[in-house]
């Protein structure tokens, strides 16, 4: 058997958005398994005191807490999701996915959480500075999103609209 000739590689991790390195670090991910699956039991027992496996035995769920790496997020995000219209879709739903400055209080929570439009969502944002500061060029309702209800049809989910977290390249 022939040995592979590489005797060192280097992964590097590159954001297209300077910026962006502080706030998604990627890391290995056996460095990062969770407290609560490090305490999980092999087997846990049903409301009706049957014995059954947990995930702990899945060999899927040890290779992804273990193997390669994880892009970890430093900041909370605030994912919302609502319609807006305009004339390329008509009436669609969007959903904005906005990191949050880390001393936020449950005050703002609660009132960002009230927004039925992106606009004010976005000025609340601006106005009372609850958002990463170098993500304010960013906060473009349209330029984080997902795909429309229209993309999954025949999903069982498919009055929704698919979140995803979409990186764009600023102007």
């Amino acid at each position: 058997m022939e040995q592979c000739p590489i005797k060192e590689m280097e992964i590097k991790f590159q954001c297209v958005i300077d910026s962006e390195n502080t706030l998604f670090e990627p890391v290995p991910a056996r460095q990062v398994k969770p407290e609560w699956y490090k305490k999980l039991s092999a087997d846990v027992e049903t409301p009706t005191g049957k014995k059954i496996q947990s995930i702990k035995r899945c060999p899927a769920m040890q290779d992804w807490l273990s193997m390669g790496y994880l892009i970890r997020n430093r900041h909370t995000i605030l994912v919302w999701m609502g319609e807006h219209e305009d004339e390329l879709h008509g009436k669609h739903q969007i959903s904005l996915a906005i990191p949050l400055v880390d001393d936020i209080g449950e005050k703002d929570i609660k009132k960002l959480k009230s927004f039925t439009t992106p606009d004010d969502l976005n000025e609340y944002v601006k106005v009372n500075g609850l958002a990463v500061a170098e993500t304010m060029h960013l906060m473009r309702a349209l330029n984080i999103g997902g795909h429309p209800a229209l993309q999954v049809q025949g999903s069982s989910w498919d009055d929704k609209m698919s979140f995803k977290f979409k990186m764009i390249q600023s102007p």
